[in-house]
């Protein structure tokens, strides 16, 4: 503003002094027009990914990954909900949440609920120097090796020629291995092996294990 109505002052009024009195009021209007959309364009793109959740043959629940990201500053945000009777009614909340800034993660959360009790509630923070996990239990660890990529990002962001991937959920990198075709698989510190498939750059299907049996993440709609 200050620029325009300041020190630019002269050369504002002359290219306008150039132009008819009755286009002038239209041509601000569109310069203004366009420089909103820019703006949007620019500093705040949002996708946002449903996914079902599927296990043999019957959906269980769902999963909403949303990526927003504002010029330098990107954030992830998963939400997970299941639900299913195996001897008894089994629910499960998972938010996982992630920040990063010029593609290196700044903070991470990742908490989990089983039938409202908290069973894991970690929490990532890059301090200049390092980075600090602290878990439920408020046990802490380091990292200096920076963190580029993480499980949350996976939803929107094929991994390519990635070897390993940060776990939000361990707190530690785990290896990935392309199998071609678009299929990725992640080996998990439990023993438990993922499989994330994608078809021109999107996410379409992840195959997870679980302890209770494997389950399919069906993609149902992007917006």
């Amino acid at each position: 503003v200050r620029w325009y109505s300041g020190a630019r002052k002269n050369s504002h009024e002359f290219f306008f002094s150039k132009i008819p009195a009755g286009s002038s009021f239209l041509l601000k209007g569109i310069l203004l027009l366009i420089l909103l959309l820019l703006c949007g364009y620019i500093y705040a793109q949002q996708k946002t990914m449903i996914y079902d959740i599927v296990r043999k043959n019957r959906t269980i629940g769902t999963v909403q990954a949303i990526s927003i990201c504002e010029g330098a500053k990107s954030k992830y945000g998963v939400e997970t909900h299941v639900s299913i009777w195996i001897f008894t009614d089994i629910n499960v909340d998972i938010d996982l949440r992630s920040i990063y800034l010029n593609g290196v993660l700044q903070e991470a959360w990742m908490r989990k609920s089983i039938n409202g009790s908290t069973k894991t509630n970690n929490h990532i923070r890059e301090n200049g120097e390092q980075y600090v996990f602290t878990d439920k239990d408020q046990n802490t660890s380091n990292q200096h090796e920076a963190i580029t990529r993480s499980i949350s990002t996976l939803y929107f962001l094929e991994p390519y020629n990635r070897t390993e991937i940060f776990s939000e959920n361990f707190l530690e990198q785990v290896p990935i291995q392309n199998q071609g075709s678009g299929t990725y698989k992640i080996e998990l510190p439990d023993g438990h092996v993922n499989y994330y498939r994608y078809q021109n750059g999107l996410c379409k299907e992840v195959e997870m294990e679980t302890p209770l049996s494997t389950v399919f993440l069906k993609l149902k709609s992007v917006h």
